[in-house]
């Protein structure tokens, strides 16, 4: 069964079913392979598993329906936002104060010049809006953060340098160009300060984040589907009736650890 499919609840639910009617025995990476097709297709809750799986079970958690080509491209526009960004707060920073470090007495570009800086905003506005939403949010962006804190404040001070000296300046407009790179390097700089405070989670405490934020319904059809798996291992005789109710009760996202723990990719706890 291909991934797109599997995406399909019901075709999720035939994945578990399938698995369960087909295995000869049922050994521990069993319970995690299980695992990882019954969330197939759910947000977050795979790749946050797969950091706790065994390795041999992975593809079973693997984010459902991305091309390799997809893949790919999102490799390089992450690359290509990081570079156009420093490429165009250069180009930003040598048009609004570039007349002032020569001695025009000028700011003559403003308005190109905060262009820039709004055509930067809006590349690291794109990976804001896509990584809200994931539990390491914030983590890491210093870096971004000072990329765009330290050119949005030196255009500031020679803006004010060049107001304060009563040299023209030509398109105030692009001042808000420069306002919006100071507003992202400022929210990219609370975020990461806010993920720095809440300290690094541990894998397990990144699963228990994702399921709680799946939807209940979701989380309802997850262990559905595990049931349904669960009581044809039953009937097939592979687990103890002791064994297929400890399965039946156990909490979305803890069917491997609960189950098989001992095959965990790392010690949890």
């Amino acid at each position: 069964m291909s991934r797109q499919r599997a995406a399909n609840p019901s075709d999720r639910r035939a994945a578990v079913v399938a698995l369960a009617e087909a295995a000869p025995t049922w050994e521990p990476r069993d319970w995690w392979r299980l695992e990882g097709l019954a969330w197939a297709g759910t947000k977050r809750v795979p790749l946050a598993l797969a950091q706790v799986a065994p390795p041999t079970t992975l593809h079973a958690m693997a984010p459902p329906g991305r091309p390799t080509l997809l893949t790919v491209l999102n490799g390089i526009w992450i690359i290509a936002a990081f570079v156009g960004g420093i490429v165009l707060h250069i180009f930003g920073l040598a048009l609004i104060a570039g007349p002032l470090l020569r001695g025009d007495g000028d700011v003559v570009d403003l308005r190109w010049g905060g262009l820039c800086f709004a055509a930067a905003a809006a590349l690291a506005l794109v990976d804001l809006v896509r990584s809200a939403s994931r539990p390491d949010f914030g983590e890491g962006s210093s870096i971004v953060a000072v990329l765009y804190l330290v050119p949005a404040v030196l255009a500031l001070i020679a803006i004010a340098a060049a107001a304060a000296t009563g040299s023209p300046i030509h398109g105030w407009i692009g001042i808000l160009g420069v306002i919006s790179g100071l507003a992202i390097g400022l929210i990219t700089w609370f975020a990461s300060a806010r993920a720095r405070r809440t300290g690094h989670p541990t894998p397990l405490e990144r699963l228990e984040r994702a399921v709680a934020g799946t939807p209940p319904t979701t989380r309802d059809r997850v262990l559905a589907d595990i049931r349904a798996g669960v009581d044809v291992l039953a009937c097939r005789e592979l687990i103890s009736v002791a064994v297929a109710d400890r399965a039946r009760s156990v909490e979305p996202g803890h069917l491997g650890l609960t189950m098989a723990p001992q095959v965990a990719s790392r010690p949890q706890g």
